[in-house]
């Protein structure tokens, strides 16, 4: 079913590793593509998903907005890290709040801003971050894949089919392992 607009973080290398691109319709947006972060619920926090997002052209683009195909998902989040990668501070799966931080959770999502209306810097690789709200408490909601609209002369979107994975108290069903 598609919807319009609306745990730990890893190093650069390890996402990357996990995430090749894909870039639609011609355009400067590479988007990850593949692999799956499956991550088990925590009552009372939020799960961040992250994924990237890199500009290869030569020329800022504006995001106007993501689609998403689900299951089992009432709601989705985005937002965008543009400083995550030069920090070093990339995400793959982080809990916040959590009784055992990283030390940066809280500047990061400070400084996340909104997909709609983010723009990033040719030549930057930007961290964007998925929340999910489960229809189900009993079911595993999922998300399989995100089209990120942007601006950059025409319209173009780079679709993303990385599939996440906030998990019920079972796991993580459906043969996907945890995250690591």
């Amino acid at each position: 079913m598609m919807s319009s607009i609306a745990s730990r973080a890893w190093g650069a290398v390890a996402v990357s590793l996990v995430l090749a691109g894909c870039s639609a319709n011609g355009g400067s947006l590479v988007a990850g593509d593949g692999g799956i972060f499956c991550a088990p619920r925590d009552p009372g926090s939020t799960k961040y998903f992250g994924t990237l997002l890199t500009n290869s052209g030569n020329d800022p683009i504006t995001l106007t907005g993501v689609a998403w195909e689900d299951e089992m998902v009432d709601d989705a989040g985005f937002l965008i890290d543009l400083d995550g990668d030069a920090l070093a501070q990339l995400v793959g799966t982080m809990t916040w709040p959590t009784d055992e931080p990283y030390g940066y959770e809280e500047d990061l999502l400070a400084r996340a801003v909104p997909v709609e209306g983010a723009v990033i810097p040719a030549g930057v690789t930007a961290n964007m971050l998925v929340t999910i709200e489960p229809a189900s408490a009993t079911d595993d909601a999922v998300i399989t894949e995100t089209q990120v609209s942007y601006r950059e002369g025409l319209g173009h979107t780079a679709t993303n089919s990385l599939t996440m994975v906030p998990a019920t108290e079972a796991g993580c069903d459906m043969g996907i392992d945890a995250e690591s």
